[in-house]
């Protein structure tokens, strides 16, 4: 009777792991950890979402949100941690919405609507060089020795409209 327990216990936990296993998509290449750490002017970039995306090809790109201290652990399909091997390109995006005031087209030209409506006006919060994969400079090399760690100083804060 115990070596029946053992047995289902050994099948339930080989049936647990191949299930674990069989959740990653079929060609992920093997994974490995990278933080980046981001700062304008010397201080944390907060709550900026960032992509890592490489240069050969852009499946299985990477991404997270910055935390507090401006870091973020990389993770593929938003879901497993780490980046593939080779050369990334580095995006990065902050932006922030403004309501303003919504433009009504009347007769004689254009007047604003006085009914309380707005349409949000966007800006970006860093300099547009490092918002897409074709413009930025940041790039990062993921090798399969060990944990990838990296520091960019993104310059002063920006707000530009988009």
């Amino acid at each position: 009777m115990k070596m029946g327990r053992g047995w289902i216990v050994l099948a339930g936990l080989a049936w647990f792991c191949g299930c674990a296993q069989q959740d990653r998509p079929p060609g992920m290449p093997d994974l490995f950890p990278c933080t980046l750490t981001f700062t304008q002017n010397g201080q944390p970039l907060v709550e900026a979402t960032i992509e890592v995306v490489g240069v050969d090809s852009t499946e299985w790109s990477a991404g997270g949100l910055t935390d507090q201290a401006g870091r973020v652990e990389l993770v593929t399909y938003g879901q497993f941690p780490g980046v593939r091997e080779g050369r990334h390109k580095v995006v990065v995006n902050k932006r922030e919405s403004e309501a303003s005031e919504a433009v009504e087209e009347m007769e004689g030209g254009i007047v604003l609507s006085g009914g309380g409506s707005s349409l949000p006006t966007e800006y970006t919060l860093v300099d547009q060089q490092y918002t897409s994969a074709a413009s930025t400079p940041l790039t990062i090399e993921i090798t399969s020795g060990g944990e990838h760690e990296e520091t960019f100083e993104l310059g002063a804060p920006v707000r530009e409209r988009l």
